[in-house]
């Protein structure tokens, strides 16, 4: 296969880091502020997108830089990564072991390490994953497509550009009048099916108590059904993978030139990325565990069956995310670390073991989907993976934000 000619611009070139840098703290600063305020963090990334397209409107050389597609990417993915990773992964986080009243010694600092690895290995395991057979870039993605048309549509300065301003609007006014504008414009853009669900479970949330006299939500119906879908996609994703194989196989045997929907990451290496990031998150429990003093509070025996415990529910909450956010556009991530909660309750381990495990499993599953949606984005822009050797150059800096 022959190299790719097209240049990929670097998070590291003077303008690119000054100007990543500055949506960075601003990004910051607005998931911090949310989380606190109203505890939840809205995609930063359209925003991120259309200041560095201001930016680049000023008259100076430098400036008319940053009017390159690939370079307004990288922004938008700096900002979004930003404002999950502060609000969602840290802030949030490390506020269930200081309400637990582990606010210093080895507790706080076990806590804070702990989440930092999740985090870490959250935005490894998506980059290492995206555009396989587990989580095509084909499919949906609603926000990676939002942002990418925006971007086009800005560059674009002509009717385009013109019918963004008017939907910005329409969101903006809807946002001030007290209603979802972003779940408004997610629904036009998601699959179908995965929306209607989504519908239908605002529904029963809002209105069981009255029509039915149930409320789901005290009843943990929510997390056991999401429990039970993370379940079936772990065998999905098994049946995928040997039916991937077992295609690959027959036509190489046969000779066949037809393939299935080509990925760049293959099912075999993609299993293998799989089982890595499980044992990067049982290990990173393992030394959560072990500084924050959780080994101390239980047997040998039961701190191994906590750790082992701990990193497999924050594999599968990240599993899980992804996979809410790869057909819906929104991701359970604190609902499922709930869930590990409960269980852990359930395993009679104490409540601040309970409570440092839950704030490691809550750190994972915001970065990788968030990523995912900034990498269906960037596939976007770079023409939909027609070019795998280009497509190898996707945001490979910014996922260390």
């Amino acid at each position: 296969m022959s190299e790719s000619t097209e240049y990929h611009p670097g998070l590291y070139e003077p303008i690119v880091l000054v100007i990543g840098l500055a949506l960075a703290l601003f990004g910051a600063i607005i998931g911090m502020e949310l989380i606190c305020r109203v505890g939840i963090n809205p995609n930063t990334s359209i925003i991120g997108a259309l200041i560095a397209i201001a930016f680049s409107t000023i008259p100076v050389q430098f400036a008319r830089r940053m009017r390159n597609v690939h370079r307004v990417n990288l922004m938008q993915t700096v900002i979004s990564g930003a404002t999950f990773q502060a609000g969602n992964v840290f802030l949030l986080t490390i506020a269930v072991p200081y309400l637990l009243g582990l606010t210093e010694g080895t507790y706080f600092y076990g806590v804070v390490l702990g989440v930092l690895i999740a985090g870490v290995v959250d935005i490894l395991f998506a980059y290492w994953i995206f555009d396989s057979p587990f989580y095509p870039a084909r499919n949906p993605w609603p926000p990676g497509i939002a942002t990418a048309e925006a971007i086009k549509a800005a560059l674009s300065r002509g009717k385009r550009a013109l019918l963004l301003l008017y939907g910005m609007i329409f969101g903006g006014a809807l946002t001030y009048l007290g209603y979802p504008g972003d779940v408004v414009g997610i629904t036009l853009i998601t699959q179908i099916v995965a929306i209607t669900s989504f519908g239908i479970g605002l529904i029963l949330r809002a209105y069981g108590p009255t029509l039915v006299g149930i409320d789901f939500y005290k009843i943990y119906a929510p997390q056991g059904i999401m429990v039970g879908a993370g379940i079936a996609a772990l065998i999905q994703f098994l049946l995928l993978y040997f039916r991937v194989r077992r295609k690959h196989s027959t036509q190489g045997t046969s000779g066949a030139t037809t393939s299935i929907p080509p990925t760049l990451v293959g099912a075999s290496e993609a299993l293998r990325k799989l089982l890595m990031a499980l044992i990067l998150f049982i290990a990173g429990a393992l030394v959560a565990g072990l500084i924050s003093g959780v080994s101390e509070m239980m047997s040998p025996s039961m701190f191994v069956l906590w750790f082992v415990y701990i990193g497999f529910q924050a594999w599968f909450t990240t599993l899980i995310c992804a996979l809410s956010g790869m057909y819906a556009g929104w991701f359970p991530a604190f609902a499922t670390a709930l869930a590990s909660l409960v269980i852990s309750l359930l395993f009679g381990w104490p409540p601040l073991a309970a409570g440092i495990g839950v704030a490691y499993v809550a750190a994972t599953g915001p970065g990788m989907a968030d990523l995912n949606y900034d990498l269906k984005t960037g596939w976007i822009l770079r023409g939909e993976g027609k070019d795998p050797n280009f497509e190898r150059s996707r945001e490979e800096m910014a996922i260390l934000r």
